[in-house]
């Protein structure tokens, strides 16, 4: 005897056979408990392989946890067909509704697949200091949705995990050193061999800045109100690390300029209009 359940999204009745034995439930049964512990075994065994792979756990957790759900799902298909359930107008449902669902968390799929990207291609890692869509931090971690940074003035920002990835990314740390270059304007008239060997002794041996490669100085071309000087220099690459040696270069810069008599070529101070009488 059969009995005729109507789905309110199908087109055809899923029919399920009345009368079942109790082989028919012991098998089903069995077929759902495979399922779950297969599921389960394949979980386990994945994982392990992709952490000796050194895969980011994040990762290895996400792709295990699909694979565990993909062999449940084939397990309980099984066991559905030995009851005799028809599962096409079944899985018809459940296609539209799992369309309607995956439009309502979009954004939420969207950060989850990007940060699984991230922490499989690994573009940085926590500790990291990256600069991205105008933030510029640390990374503390990079979770389900979003990538948190600690910005150098004390806050902690929450990017979306798709816009790190689609966006263009500097990743500050991964090399050990960062070059830095600054010009220098001197006037007209000056001697611009002894300028230009008295800056190279200037930047020698500083401790901010890296001894190798070495810190290069060159004449750039002649402008309106003098001849422009180039200073390259290398440093560590933490920004505090830029800073520093930025401001330690200026001031050997102006030090030995200003011993030597030669002056520093300025752009003339605009006269304010005049207010009248």
């Amino acid at each position: 005897m059969f009995s005729t359940v109507m789905s309110p999204i199908a087109t055809e009745p899923t029919i399920v056979r009345g009368g079942l034995t109790w082989l028919d439930w012991t098998t089903a049964a069995g077929f759902l408990a495979a399922g779950l512990l297969l599921g389960t075994v394949a979980r386990r065994v994945v994982q392990r392989a992709l952490r000796r792979a050194e895969a980011p756990p994040a990762a290895a957790n996400v792709i295990g946890r699909v694979i565990y759900a993909a062999v449940v799902v084939l397990g309980l298909s099984y066991a559905l067909t030995r009851l005799d359930v028809q599962i096409g107008p079944l899985l018809g449902a459940l296609g539209v509704g799992g369309i309607a669902v995956a439009f309502a968390l979009q954004d939420i799929l969207e950060n989850l697949i990007a940060g699984v990207m991230l922490q499989t291609r690994r573009p940085f890692v926590a500790g990291h200091q990256i600069v991205t869509t105008g933030y510029e931090g640390i990374v503390e971690q990079v979770n389900s949705r979003s990538t948190v940074l600690r910005t150098f003035d004390g806050r902690s920002v929450h990017l979306p995990n798709s816009t790190v990835l689609t966006n263009p990314l500097e990743n500050r740390s991964v090399y050990p050193l960062r070059r830095v270059t600054m010009r220098v304007r001197v006037a007209h008239g000056t001697d611009l061999r002894q300028a230009r060997d008295l800056l190279r002794s200037a930047l020698a041996g500083m401790t901010q800045l890296a001894p190798s490669p070495p810190p290069e100085v060159f004449l750039d071309g002649f402008v309106d109100l003098g001849v422009d000087v180039v200073l390259r220099f290398w440093h560590e690459p933490r920004t505090v690390d830029e800073s520093a040696a930025r401001d330690a270069v200026v001031l050997a810069v102006d030090g030995a300029l200003t011993s030597a008599g030669i002056a520093v070529a300025t752009a003339p101070v605009a006269s304010r209009p005049s207010e009248g009488p």
